[in-house]
């Protein structure tokens, strides 16, 4: 399960990088070349409401990746969900509608191609898919930190199992059972004192 959390964590960065350059290559490329992107389909919300998109996808970027758990990450996952959910709705406006093919078809003007909504479009699928893998992982109750299964208890568990089988066994006595047993499980014991030294 530490693939799976590694692979959902690559696709969260490679999605915020995407959409970040989306915006980027928006105003550096797109609207230069007079080509709607996603800074012009942001304007519809006001130049506020970019910023906004922008923040939460930073800010949710950085809880995320935080070292907190369960709250800190959630909220994470929904600034980045809720960013997402404006970019795609975007871009897939954009590239989906029936004036506007945008995808570079034989018919269409490759000019008219936005990078800015191809990457934002692709970013947001990425981020849809690690969220899948998040959810996963949340429903199934994997730990991000990894397996919490020790091979090396398995051992102890499995030596502690034999030397009861042989105390009940009578093979044994209780005091070598509970010698064994402390030095399996790395316990100090104090030496116990028979009854006929405290006669003495």
């Amino acid at each position: 399960m530490k693939k799976l959390s590694l692979v959902e964590h690559i696709l969260v960065i490679v999605s915020t990088v995407l959409i970040l350059c989306a915006f980027a290559f928006s105003y550096l490329i797109d609207e230069s070349a007079g080509v709607p992107g996603l800074l012009t389909y942001g304007t519809i919300f006001s130049v506020l409401g970019v910023f906004m998109i922008v923040l939460a996808l930073c800010v949710g970027f950085g809880l995320y990746l935080s070292k907190g758990k369960g709250t800190v990450k959630t909220v994470g996952v929904g600034m980045l969900l809720a960013a997402n959910v404006v970019v795609f709705a975007a871009s897939s406006r954009f590239l989906i509608a029936e004036d506007m093919s945008g995808l570079g078809s034989a018919s269409a003007d490759p000019e008219a191609i936005s990078i800015s909504m191809i990457l934002g479009f692709i970013g947001a699928i990425v981020y849809f898919i690690a969220l899948i893998l998040w959810g996963l992982r949340a429903f199934a109750g994997v730990s991000t930190k990894g397996d919490s299964h020790d091979p090396d208890n398995d051992e102890k568990i499995q030596s502690l199992i034999k030397w009861h089988g042989l105390l009940e066994n009578g093979i044994i006595t209780e005091e070598e059972y509970q010698t064994k047993r402390a030095a399996i499980l790395g316990i100090e014991t104090k030496p116990v004192k028979k009854k006929d030294d405290l006669t003495k």
